[in-house]
């Protein structure tokens, strides 16, 4: 168990101490906490803050990172090498030092990415005829699976890790290629999404992502406004209202699962300023997320809105449909 007293204090980060809880500024929510919301206790039961319920936890590692502005990976082996004892700032910067090998080092794996070999593009020419099969399934004529390669840049794999994925790549503006995910063609395969995971140790050696991709929203380095911004589950179903909605000036992003991070919170909140209407739409067996989703994203200005029946997911939505509906959400 850290001494968080003696942290504080050595880096000179105010506190109000009261009994077995240290109350500080909250590093998650920046500028938005003007007070001291983070709470920490002394007695080993971990950190929240009363502002947000989504900034809490038991992970000593994570905040002292939020605190000290280190990597996670750096403050849990910092940390793991002390003991869970204080150690004095130069410690702290010999320590990181070993940990880094040198900041040149540092700089070029957390700031760049690219495909290995073996997930290559799937454009016409290239793509195989089994990746195209399966997107001629999923409803769209071959002109627009053509197109759908090039708005989205999707790849695919036949060995390794994502073999048999269609690989749908993530980018931001601040490092372009961030992370992916893979979806299988294959029926019933489990996992259905591979993501590419942002630890160093999970990583195996190979291709690590700058961020993990609940720190990520699909396609938002193109999100820039418009009339409608839609929030969707998955990946597939973010493309097919993205694809037939731009004509209407409706985009399409995804959280990647049925649960929002902050930092997709703060993004949501910064892009969605860009439209004029606001909506979370997830498949209808995940009606109970929705309502948790809503708590979080209301005060941003979204509204929930169903998949029409008989449809299962916005996936499987046909062009017309997809026009419609984006019709009647633009004109209620």
């Amino acid at each position: 168990m850290l001494n968080w007293r003696q942290i504080l204090d050595q880096h000179g980060i105010e506190y109000r101490d009261e009994r077995h809880n240290l109350y500080t500024h909250c590093p998650f929510c920046g500028d938005a906490d003007q007070g001291m919301h983070m709470g920490v206790s002394t007695r080993n039961r971990g950190w929240g803050c009363w502002r947000n319920n989504a900034h809490r936890g038991k992970n000593e590692a994570k905040l002292l990172s939020a605190l000290l502005s280190i990597s996670f990976h750096q403050a849990e082996q910092i940390i793991t090498q002390s003991g869970g004892r204080l150690i004095s700032d130069e410690s702290l910067a010999s320590k990181l030092k070993g940990l880094l090998m040198t900041d040149d080092v540092l700089e070029s794996e957390q700031n760049t990415l690219e495909f290995p070999e073996e997930i290559k593009p799937l454009t016409d020419k290239y793509g195989l005829r089994m990746f195209k099969r399966y997107l001629l399934e999923r409803g769209y004529t071959t002109l627009e699976v053509v197109e759908l390669y090039e708005r989205y840049q999707l790849h695919y794999a036949l060995h390794n890790t994502y073999r048999y994925r269609i690989v749908i790549p993530i980018f931001t503006k601040e490092h372009g290629l961030t992370t992916w995910t893979g979806r299988s063609i294959v029926p019933k395969a489990e996992p259905r999404y591979l993501s590419l995971t942002a630890d160093h140790e999970r990583s195996g050696g190979g291709p690590r992502a700058i961020k993990s991709i609940k720190d990520c929203l699909f396609q938002e380095a193109s999100l820039s406004g418009g009339n409608a911004l839609i929030v969707c589950e998955g990946p597939f179903d973010a493309m097919r209202l993205d694809f037939y909605g731009k004509e209407l000036g409706v985009s399409a992003t995804c959280l990647f699962s049925k649960t929002v991070s902050v930092t997709q919170v703060d993004r949501l909140a910064e892009l969605g300023n860009n439209y004029k209407h606001k909506f979370l739409m997830l498949d209808p067996d995940a009606v109970l997320d929705q309502f948790s989703l809503w708590n979080k994203l209301s005060p941003l200005g979204f509204k929930i809105t169903n998949t029409p029946t008989p449809y299962e997911d916005p996936a499987e939505m046909p062009r017309l449909e997809v026009l419609e509906f984006c019709k009647r959400k633009l004109t209620h």
